[in-house]
C-alpha cells in the first residue's frame, strides 16, 4: 500500500521541524553560546581587539571629516543641477 501524498508532507514537515529544533540545542547544558559575564565585564578573547577598534575610530573620523560633506555637497549640487534641467 502506498502512503498519501498528506501523509508524505506530513512525514516531510516532521523532519524538517525536528531538524531546525534540533540545531537550536546543538550545544550541550555547560556550553552557552552567549556567556553574559563577557559581555558585562568587556572581556574579549580577541587579540586584535585594540587594533580593530583604532582602525574603526580612524575609519569614523575620516568619514565624518572627509566622506559625510562630500556626499552632501555631491547630493546637493545634483538637486540643483536637475531643477535647472527642467
Amino acid at each position: 500500500m502506498m502512503p498519501s501524498p498528506g501523509g508524505i508532507l506530513r512525514g516531510v514537515s516532521a523532519a524538517i521541524l525536528v531538524a531546525t529544533f534540533s540545531a537550536c540545542v546543538s550545544h550541550g547544558p555547560g556550553q552557552p553560546q552567549f556567556r553574559s559575564s563577557e559581555v558585562q565585564t568587556g572581556a574579549s578573547n580577541n587579540p586584535m581587539e585594540e587594533v580593530i577598534r583604532s582602525v574603526v575610530e580612524r575609519n569614523q573620523q575620516l568619514n565624518h571629516a572627509v566622506v559625510y560633506p562630500g556626499a552632501k555637497t555631491y547630493r546637493d549640487t545634483r538637486a540643483g543641477a536637475g531643477s535647472r534641467l527642467d
